[in-house]
């Protein structure tokens, strides 16, 4: 604590805690807090505070400071290492120097011109920088009588002989802040650093005249009074900071410009990560990085990515999204659909290996051509299998444009087909490795299984590769062959395949494949046709795991045993046996024969990984296949594929993106600095956590108003109250917001026209919110919400930054005539808009806020007589009361305006008398009830009454005037009753279908999945489809819509909402959503339709929402 130079200290001995290696980063600043935040002003002549309330540093007419509150903090790290880091450099602090010159001084308030210069001089020293490099100087500049004369006259003995050309500009934030004490020197520091890195000087303020006992005859020093731009020279820009301790500690740094980035990457598709605490906090992160990107489209989008990737903790609720550019990145932060979300969960990652079939020319062709570990792993097992396969597998796997057609012809033969898979599941595996992605288990189907040996040890590379290169040979000189898949069970199928036939695989639930020479195939399959089984022929060269291998066997066995075999390094599950891979297993040569032979068992393996901690099935290879059949097993599995299916249009970098993204919303910890190679952009400031704050500060009283009631004759509880003609207003703070919610009828905009009038554009932020049919943004201050969904407030308290609102003022219940939103009486659109919403809004701004004061108005206008107010009227006195029961440091306000017509508006008088209404608060935990009629203010009083001995015994009657419990906006059973989606868990959330034909679709993709609901933008293949159930699907939509459906659009367009793209044109209109029935909102924000109900049916409807222990009505 050196008063006021502390935190220029702070900042220098964490500079040299960091140069002799005594950490690796440094936070350093510091904070001043005067309290109490609002005290009397108490100047004396002849002491440090300014008589005027202005800093006015060199000034002639300087004489004294002014207090301020602030904290600043900086955060400091060697420049070597940040840059290797890729942080965002903002400043380097080229040297600094610390003294005293307590001993040397007439007094301890005093300064000194010896002291200070040699600090100055020292820091020069350490920064070893040339004087007259140094454009701008950021002086201690206190504006009293005794201190700036000595500082300038300390800078013009250390700035000797420096005399560039202009001079050197002075200046001090005092003149903008006042004076921060221990953040004085930080704040300093924080100034300089931004005038550097935006090459303009900020004018020091409330200068005329330069102090005539200042010299600045005698140095290069004058004070900058305007914004000055700061041209980068021959050196870079350079800057000095003073601070100097009223004790007499002095500390002085050199900070100059940071060094130049390197230029920006090429554009390209990059991935977008969020995460939070809480959902709340997520929906307000995302909403800030909207707003940081809209105000800066300059910033780098790769650069942007990294920060998020690499820059931020990983929390358990995740959003992910891949963006092609920086609109499409500010298109996703206003779209929710597009991202993926989800909770995580700690979970196993297993490796799945797929077999033939999944091939395909261009296979990982990006990823290649990227360069990285899958290149290299790709060329050695090319080079490895070049001599005995007698072809370039690179040349098949990423042939020259012309050679396609060739090249996949050539992947359909077995003797390449299988090595190519091999080498591009073993290099993609590697390359998961290499970003951080270690496997708990691996697992193959067929073929795929060499991937995980060799990747487990058993095999080494050399020996797998020609292992796989033999293997496709062997089979490729067999007898052609032919496969059957069959919607049975492994159990009902066995015993109905005929002899010379063999069971192939078992690849998931109804889900197998017969293998065997062709004839008796054909056969079967007219077996299965006349018992009406559904199946499907692949298309294979030979008939794979069946009797008609044998004659490979013996060659392939002698291969086995001739290359070296280890125990597995990693656990591995069989393909064969369903089981866990022995180590006896593993070396057998006979176990790999066998595998040649017998049947994949893919779903029992599968079962096997699940009951072994419930693990993540990443794909590595190309194509789907396998996500599929294990979702099919299980539709709550988790499989994400690796590299796309040859249909899908996406690159294969963009979709690679995808597949991390879905990782990382599992809890998978990704090496991002080792996914960018050398391609890793800087980092660069983004908005930071979204902390959802809880308010401790105790605040004192606030006086709201001055009453001087007068009884009005009779028992009516409103009460005339005289007015003065400004009522005593309470000030906004700075940085406050208030939101009003908009009537439809020019209240609220006169409200704003006035308010604009009487602040001089000046005040607090205030948003404006209308009713409307969704939650949506239409500025940056201006949104739309549908009042009866819990779900648009909360996503409107969410949107609306990290500080509380101060105020809400409620204009939907204002107005003449009915909203849109409503038709009917009255009564029910007030209650609606006004004791709905004002439970909807309490249960938000508890979710979002808790612990946060506000203030609430909401303004009615009936114009009925204030002894008799409307009904409707009681109905909000009610929700009041209720929401102060819930929050009990709000304060509400309801005020009642004299009615006015659609045609002649709201008028003056009404308006101003609402503003000046509204310019006063009502205190914490307060319900205060005004009527304003023909220019006189009335407020509602509760006066004890005496009571008979009936009313005591027989309790308050119907219609009494006495406190009413809180009503909620719903039932909260309700909640309890609606259960959860029967879907599985996807990455992107629930969305209804809306038109007749996505409906329509749904309902066949649900009966026929087995599954309910179906989402508008659920993948087919996620849900647990595949190709064969995909051609019973097609079939059913056809007779539906008399169209005929492709399967290649199935696999294109695998969202509901996209098939319907396809078929919306041949569909006849059905009914208009205007036939959809009313909306009950429940307490949890699920749906009841209400119809066109009777008065009966209504109240048993309540009735069997509500709880059944008493409650209502007891």
């Amino acid at each position: 604590q050196t008063a006021c130079s502390t935190s220029l200290v702070a900042v220098h001995l964490a500079c040299q805690s960091l140069r002799q290696g005594e950490c690796d980063m440094a936070l350093a600043g510091g904070a001043t807090i005067r309290l109490p935040l609002r005290a009397g002003y108490r100047y004396q002549a002849g002491m440090i505070l300014s008589p005027d309330g202005h800093c006015r540093p060199f000034d002639a007419d300087a004489h004294g400071t002014v207090g301020g509150n602030g904290v600043g903090v900086v955060l400091l790290k060697p420049l070597s290492r940040a840059l290797a880091d890729g942080d965002p450099v903002r400043a380097v602090i080229r040297g600094s120097a610390l003294n005293n010159d307590g001993s040397g001084k007439v007094g301890y308030t005093a300064p000194s011109v010896a002291g200070q210069a040699r600090v100055l001089r020292a820091a020069l020293d350490a920064a070893a920088v040339d004087a007259a490099t140094v454009g701008y100087v950021e002086a201690h500049g206190t504006g009293t009588e005794l201190g700036d004369p000595i500082e300038v006259e300390a800078l013009n003995h250390a700035y000797a002989g420096a005399r560039p050309d202009g001079g050197i500009p002075l200046g001090s934030l005092k003149s903008n802040l006042g004076h921060l004490d221990a953040a004085a020197g930080v704040a300093g520091l924080i100034k300089t650093t931004l005038a550097l890195e935006r090459g303009a000087i900020p004018p020091s303020l409330h200068f005329s005249s330069p102090n005539p006992k200042v010299d600045f005859a005698g140095g290069p020093f004058f004070v900058n009074t305007e914004l000055r731009p700061w041209p980068r020279g021959r050196a870079p820009r350079r800057a000095g900071v003073s601070s100097f301790g009223i004790g007499g500690t002095n500390a002085h740094a050199i900070l100059e410009e940071a060094p130049e980035r390197a230029a920006s990457m090429a554009a390209g598709p990059e991935l977008l990560l969020l995460s939070a605490r809480s959902e709340a906090a997520l929906d307000a992160a995302g909403e800030r990085l909207r707003r940081h990107l809209e105000q800066h489209p300059q910033l780098d989008l790769a650069s942007v990515a990294y920060t998020l990737q690499a820059g931020r903790r990983a929390f358990a609720h995740r959003r992910a999204v891949v963006v092609d550019d920086g609109a499409d990145a500010l298109a996703a932060l206003g779209e929710p659909a597009r991202w993926l979300s989800r909770r995580t969960a700690d979970r196993p990652v297993a490796f799945l290996f797929p077999g033939q079939g999944a091939q395909y020319p261009g296979m990982g062709r990006g990823l290649y051509e990227a360069g990285g570990v899958f290149r290299r792993e790709i060329d050695r097992c090319a080079d490895l299998a070049a001599e005995a396969l007698g072809e370039d597998l690179r040349q098949l796997l990423f042939p020259a444009e012309g050679d396609e057609t060739a090249a996949a012809e050539r992947l359909r033969q077995t003797a390449f087909a299988q090595p190519a898979l091999f080498a591009v599941e073993y290099a993609l595996a590697r390359q998961w490795i290499e970003w951080g992605v270690e496997p708990e288990a691996l697992l193959g189907h067929s073929v795929g299984m060499y991937a995980a040996a060799c990747l487990a040890g058993i095999f080494e590379l050399e020996a797998a590769v020609s292992l796989v290169v033999l293997r496709g040979r062997l089979i490729q000189a067999l007898p052609p062959g032919v496969m059957l898949s069959v919607s049975m069970d492994a159990s009902d199928l066995e015993p109905r395949i005929p002899e010379g036939l063999s069971l192939a695989a078992v690849n998931a639930p109804s889900l197998c494949v017969v293998s065997g020479p062709e004839a008796a195939v054909e056969a079967f399959a007219d077996e299965l046709v006349r018992d009406s089984v559904e199946h499907q022929w692949l298309h294979t060269s030979h008939a794979f795991h069946s009797a008609m291998m044998d004659p490979a066997l013996d060659d392939f066995r002698a291969a086995v045993a001739a290359v070296p075999r280890s125990a597995p390094r990693r656990r591995v599950v069989s393909d064969m046996t369903g089981g866990w891979l022995t180590d006896a297993e593993a070396v057998d040569p006979d176990y790999w024969t066998e595998h040649l032979r017998r049947a994949v068992r893919f779903d029992p393996a599968l079962r096997t990984l699940r009951e072994d901690g419930d693990p993540l099935f990443l794909e590595v290879g190309p194509g789907k296949t396998l996500s599929t059949f294990a979702r099919r097993s299980d539709p709550e599995t988790t499989a994400v594929p690796s590299l796309r299916h040859p249909r899908q249009k996406e690159g294969d970098h963009e979709f690679l993106l995808g597949a991390m993204a879905r990782l990382w919303l599992a809890g998978v910890a990704l090496d991002w600095r080792r996914i960018r190679g050398e391609q890793t952009p800087p980092r660069v400031s983004l908005p930071g956590y979204p902390f959802e704050r809880q308010r401790y500060w105790i605040e004192p009283a606030r006086p709201s108003r001055v009453e001087v009631p007068q009884v009005a004759a009779g028992p009516s509880p409103w009460h005339r109250v005289k007015t003065p003609a400004t009522l005593p207003e309470t000030p906004a703070e700075s940085g406050e917001t208030w939101v009003v919610l908009m009537d439809d009828h020019g209240l609220g905009d006169a409200l704003f026209a006035r308010w604009a009038q009487s602040a001089g554009g000046e005040g607090p932020r205030r948003v404006r919110v209308w009713a409307g049919s969704e939650l949506r943004r239409l500025d940056s201050d201006a949104y739309t919400v549908d009042p009866r969904r819990r779900e648009d407030l909360a996503g409107l308290v969410a949107l609306l930054g990290d500080r509380a609102p101060r105020r809400w003022i409620h204009l939907w219940t204002a107005g003449p005539g009915l909203p849109e939103l409503f038709p009917g009486d009255r009564r029910r659109a007030v209650q609606e808009l006004g004791a709905g919403t004002l439970g909807l809004l309490a249960r938000a701004l508890e979710d979002r806020w808790p612990a946060s004061p506000f203030t609430l108005d909401v303004v009615s206008s009936g114009g009925a007589p204030v002894a008799e107010p409307a009904p409707e009227l009681e109905d909000l006195a009610g929700a009041a009361r209720g929401l102060l029961a819930r929050l009990p440091f709000a304060g509400c306000r309801l005020v009642d305006l004299d009615a006015f017509s659609a045609e002649a508006g709201p008028g003056a008088a009404l308006v101003e008398a609402l503003r000046a209404e509204l310019a006063s608060v009502p205190a914490e935990g307060e319900l205060l009830e005004v009527a304003h009629r023909d220019d006189e203010r009335w407020q509602r009083r509760s006066e004890a009454a005496p009571r008979t001995e009936e009313e005591i015994s027989a309790g308050a009657a119907p219609g009494s005037s006495g406190p009413r419990a809180p009503e909620p906006a719903a039932p909260p059973a309700l909640g309890a009753t609606v259960t959860h989606h029967g879907r599985p868990s996807l990455d992107n959330p629930f969305v209804e279908p809306a038109t007749a034909t996505e409906t329509r679709i749904a309902a066949v993709w649900e009966e026929l999945l087995g599954l309910a609901p179906v989402g508008l933008h659920d993948d087919f293949f996620e849900l647990g489809g595949h190709s064969l159930l995909g051609t019973r699907v097609l079939a059913r939509l056809q007779d539906l819509f008399h169209r005929e459906i492709p399967l290649s659009e199935l696999f294109e367009r695998p969202t509901v909402a996209r098939l319907a793209e396809v078929l919306e044109g041949a569909t006849p209109d059905e009914t208009s959503s205007d036939d959809t029935p009313a909306l009950v909102a429940s307490s949890e924000g699920d749906e009841v339709a209400a119809g066109e109900l009777s008065d009966a049916e209504v109240e048993a409807l309540l009735r069997g929402m509500l709880p059944q222990d008493g409650g209502v009505g007891e």
